[in-house]
């Protein structure tokens, strides 16, 4: 070798030079890398738009067999980019549901636990529950409870629910009503209607709040006006009774309307009453009669004991003991008291059934045990 072939061979490789090919290498391998990921992406694109457009009307299982290119979708998405959180999430949920492929709740607990631990809320949820029913993993109630509040932190309101009804009854954790109330809040403030009614009975009760009925009576119609019978009838009661809002019948029965529209028995039975005592609206005995038998019909003792007295004394109906003694039975077994003394004084008189003493003074005794005056009356000129 020469001697200007030897220098020339030292001369070493500028800097510059190596970062020019190095950059090069790189970007190379980045833009391998990016159409990589965005395979992966619409894998899991395309998995979602075949999910979606299965029609809903189909058997469960034409709905799982129909899923079959979802699952491939899914598969292929996974093995492109397994870190892929929301891909992890998406394969534990065709494991667990069985969509396109065998059902396995091992395999969607181990994915939901990948997701999970990378902070995809609804795999932290659907983790925690099957951590709590022992569904594919080994029943764990407190770690159940980790996953579920890692998820309520970030506003999933099923998890937020299912923690407050945990605080609440001691599932997996102690009793604390205080917490209870918080999560419950937290849902009620994302507008969730059973948040938002279980919030109200806590400030109702001042259960793990103090007690605060104008604040429940805010919670409970938020949810009425989400259109939900049971908070429509809360909120109903509250005008009636003018508890934390001004008593205002027409109000009342405007929302018990409401509510018994829907079949919520109570509202009928409320509603019945507001009728036959003409409060906020003109006295009608027929329209009494007609809600009290709707609530009847749905075995509520008050409205049952209602009818049997507007039978017996021809109430918006003709008079017919027959008719007032089923009733008062009906109410009587239900424990109501003055339904039992009445229907003791049917099967004393002999008025719409066989005349019965020994039973009338059965019924007479259990309505005297609950502090109905009547019966103890009967029970003293009846020995």
């Amino acid at each position: 070798m020469s001697k200007e072939n030897v220098s020339t061979a030292l001369v070493p490789v500028q800097p510059a030079a190596i970062a020019v090919r190095g950059s090069v290498a790189l970007s190379k391998r980045g833009l391998s890398d990016w159409y990589v990921l965005e395979k992966a992406k619409d894998s899991l694109k395309r998995a979602k738009v075949l999910y979606e457009t299965v029609p809903k009307d189909c058997s469960i299982e034409e709905f799982r067999a129909s899923l079959g290119e979802f699952f491939v979708c899914i598969q292929n998405a996974a093995s492109i980019d397994p870190h892929n959180s929301e891909i992890q999430y998406w394969f534990g949920f065709a494991f667990r549901d069985g969509l396109g492929t065998q059902q396995n709740r091992m395999e969607a607990a181990r994915w939901f636990r990948k997701a999970a631990v990378q902070g995809v809320a609804q795999a932290q949820y659907d983790l925690g529950s099957m951590l709590s029913y022992g569904d594919g993993v080994q029943k764990n109630e407190s770690e159940a409870a980790y996953w579920y509040e890692m998820s309520a932190n970030q506003g999933h309101v099923d998890a937020q629910m299912t923690l407050a009804a945990a605080y609440a009854d001691g599932s997996g954790l102690e009793v604390d009503l205080v917490k209870s109330a918080h999560w419950f809040r937290r849902a009620a403030e994302q507008g969730s209607i059973i948040g938002q009614i279980f919030l109200a009975d806590a400030l109702s009760q001042g259960r793990g709040v103090p007690q605060n009925l104008s604040e429940a009576f805010f919670w409970y119609k938020e949810a009425a006006e989400q259109g939900d019978a049971s908070a429509q009838n809360s909120v109903g009661e509250a005008y009636y009774y003018g508890n934390g809002v001004q008593k205002d019948y027409a109000m009342a029965r405007f929302w018990y309307t409401k509510a018994a529209e829907q079949e919520n028995g109570m509202a009928q039975a409320s509603l019945g009453w507001i009728y036959f005592h003409g409060r906020g609206v003109a006295q009608d005995d027929d329209q009494a009669f007609f809600w009290f038998s709707k609530a009847a019909a749905q075995d509520f003792g008050d409205a049952q004991e209602a009818l049997g007295f507007a039978f017996s004394r021809g109430i918006g109906v003709p008079q017919d003991n027959t008719q007032a003694a089923y009733w008062y039975s009906k109410a009587a077994e239900q424990g109501r008291p003055q339904a039992q003394n009445e229907l003791g004084n049917l099967l004393s008189t002999g008025n719409g059934v066989p005349r019965d003493e020994v039973k009338a003074k059965e019924w007479w005794r259990k309505a005297a045990s609950q502090g109905n005056v009547n019966a103890r009356l009967n029970l003293r000129f009846n020995s």
